[in-house]
C-alpha cells in the first residue's frame, strides 16, 4: 500500500493538470480513510495519512482539484467530496 501510495501521490506531481490523477489520488485517500476508521485508527503520525483526519483532508484537495479539472462534470467525485465533507 505504501508504493501504491506514493506512485499516486507522484502521479499528482508530475501531471499535475490530469484530473484522472488526482481523480486517483483522491479515491485511494477516501478508500484510506474508511480503512483506517474501520480499524478505529486515532493515533496521530509524522506523515499525517496515517490518521482518518489526514486521509480525509487530502482526499478532499484531491477531489476538489479533480473536478475543477474534469472537461465534464463528475458526479462520482462531487458525492465522493459531499461525504467526505460533512464527515
Amino acid at each position: 500500500l505504501q508504493e501504491v501510495r506514493r506512485h499516486l501521490q507522484q502521479s499528482t506531481q508530475h501531471r499535475p493538470d490530469w484530473h484522472k490523477a488526482w481523480h486517483a489520488w483522491g479515491q485511494f485517500n477516501f478508500e484510506w480513510a474508511a480503512y483506517l476508521e474501520r480499524q478505529g485508527t486515532t493515533a496521530s503520525s509524522s506523515s499525517g495519512l496515517d490518521t482518518v483526519e489526514g486521509a480525509v483532508v487530502t482526499a478532499i484537495g484531491a477531489f476538489f482539484k479533480a473536478i475543477s479539472l474534469a472537461p465534464q462534470p463528475s458526479l462520482r467525485d462531487t458525492l465522493r467530496l459531499l461525504t467526505l465533507w460533512f464527515k
